[in-house]
């Protein structure tokens, strides 16, 4: 069985090819073509490096995954929607839309950018965002047999957080966090406060905040909370995530409203130099938070799971 997993849904895009199980090549798209960092762009060039590494072909895949399915959520998905009165929710199914209209007749749009032909289409299956992420954990754990299962970032399929029971080939999802709360949109925001608003720059917020005392707690637990039962929840009214379009573009649209200004009593960073002492506080007060919430979510998942293992992905993991 030969697999070939793509993702060009946003930036990073990438491709992976699995043999009979077994991962003989993956590369991200911005290690080749262009060389933009953060690369979105249809990923030809991944997808011919992983062929080739293989000595294969494009019709000699049996099946192409990729990391997205927006069938999973949809009740939620739309219940959102609903109670929103703005453009922003219009302007994400938008871009969500046109993601599906890319998967249309995939195949053949993969063969016409390496320039080979194809007799028949390849099945196409959709691998749910966060099920993705988990499985590249479990999978990729030497030894592991069984594990609980952590995957949190931005968003993916309007979720933003994923609990799952892994077990031999078989994992069973547990618990999904959708959207609006998000630990990836806190985190990418409070960068973006600092004054690190490019896209990817959330390991700058990482790296500064040991140099900063964690001076703003009250602030950040006011943003991002966390019940009895170990989620979390932002406050609605300092956040917004939904204004669409953002995708693969350098500077993202702005997460924070200008309420999250009030709350700390200052205007956001632009970005200059030298970094202030009070930068380096809100990055430490971030970090705090997040490391805060990220553990009581573990505590959480490992309690809900089937084993003593635990592996984590997604956007937010390293982080």
């Amino acid at each position: 069985m030969l697999i070939l997993g793509i993702n060009f849904f946003h930036s990073d895009s990438a491709a992976c090819l699995v043999m009979n199980g077994r991962v003989v090549a993956a590369v991200a798209q911005e290690r080749l073509g262009k060389r933009i960092k953060h690369d979105s762009a249809f990923p030809a060039d991944a997808i011919g490096y992983v062929l080739s590494r293989a000595g294969v072909q494009l019709k000699d895949v049996d099946v192409i995954a990729i990391p997205r399915d927006q069938s999973k959520s949809r009740v939620e998905r739309i219940y959102y929607g609903l109670s929103q009165f703005s453009i922003g929710p219009i302007k994400a199914f938008i871009e969500a839309s046109k993601r599906d209209l890319s998967s249309i007749n995939l195949s053949r749009r993969i063969a016409d950018a390496l320039g080979q032909s194809l007799d028949t289409d390849i099945p196409v299956i959709n691998v749910e965002h966060h099920l993705a992420h988990i499985a590249s954990a479990f999978f990729c754990s030497p030894g592991v047999e069984s594990a609980t299962g952590l995957s949190y970032d931005g968003s993916g399929d309007f979720v933003s957080g994923m609990i799952a029971e892994c077990q031999g080939p078989v994992i069973k999802v547990r618990r999904r966090i959708h959207l609006p709360n998000s630990l990836g949109f806190f985190y990418s925001a409070i960068c973006q406060f600092i004054g690190f608003r490019k896209f990817g720059e959330e390991y700058k917020v990482m790296g500064l905040a040991p140099y900063g005392e964690d001076s703003y707690d009250k602030e950040m637990a006011k943003l991002l909370r966390t019940d009895d039962k170990g989620y979390y929840s932002l406050d609605r009214q300092y956040f917004q995530m939904h204004s669409g379009g953002s995708s693969g573009t350098e500077t993202p649209d702005t997460l924070y409203t200008p309420k999250m200004e009030k709350l700390f009593n200052m205007k956001s960073f632009s970005g200059e130099l030298p970094i202030s002492k009070v930068q380096e506080d809100l990055a430490r007060s971030a970090q705090v938070r997040f490391q805060k919430a990220v553990t009581r979510l573990a505590d959480t998942a490992m309690r809900l799971g089937n084993s003593d293992h635990l592996v984590t992905a997604g956007g937010c993991a390293l982080n």
